[in-house]
């Protein structure tokens, strides 16, 4: 009986650290680093880490003006992110990285589309590393290690934000479950000292 009342707890635990893991994340103060899509140990090593599915890596820190976030897929390949981002005021944002960065906002309960002739480039107070084409013709892009991001901590404000990560048009959506118009079911940022 004790073998199998430690079992459960031991069970509950760890789905209490499970669950916890994945709705929320302190985000360590630290430096800043060079946006260049190559997520080094030497610059993310004091950074939250989070393992996603099909083992892709999100690594979280700040500094006292910016927010960094790191995108790393198990090995080098092309692909494109949207960062949903959700402030403690609760307005809702896209921040699209492929090879053009663009930013939109919800309205209502609708996103805008990514057309061709979106406003693209205008972006404020963020920014990313964009993908690097070898056949412009062809839309063929080179692989690469990671997506980083930087973000002014004032743009969005708070010390609360929400966020939710889709990599390349829904091949993986970080938390698994989450709906891009639900802040509710994305994962928590903790920016608190």
């Amino acid at each position: 009986m004790k073998i199998l009342i430690s079992f459960f707890l031991l069970l509950l635990l760890s789905i209490a650290s499970i669950s916890h893991a994945q709705t929320m994340v302190k985000v360590p103060h630290s430096r800043s680093i060079l946006i260049d899509g190559k997520c080094k140990a030497e610059e993310w090593g004091d950074a939250a880490e989070v393992t996603a599915p099909k083992d892709y890596r999100l690594y979280f820190k700040k500094t006292d003006d910016y927010v960094f976030i790191c995108v790393k897929p198990p090995q080098e390949r092309s692909f494109s992110v949207d960062l949903y981002l959700s402030p403690a005021d609760g307005k809702m944002f896209t921040l699209h990285v492929s090879a053009k960065l663009g930013e939109r906002v919800l309205e209502g309960d609708k996103w805008k589309e990514w057309t061709v002739d979106w406003n693209w480039w205008e972006v404020d107070d963020w920014w990313a590393n964009v993908l690097r084409a070898s056949d412009f013709e062809k839309r063929v892009f080179l692989p690469h290690q990671a997506i980083e991001f930087q973000i002014r901590r004032k743009r969005f404000g708070g010390e609360r934000w929400r966020v939710m990560l889709d990599v390349s048009g829904g091949s993986l959506i970080f938390p698994a479950n989450a709906s891009n118009i639900r802040r509710d079911t994305w994962l928590e940022l903790d920016l608190s000292k």
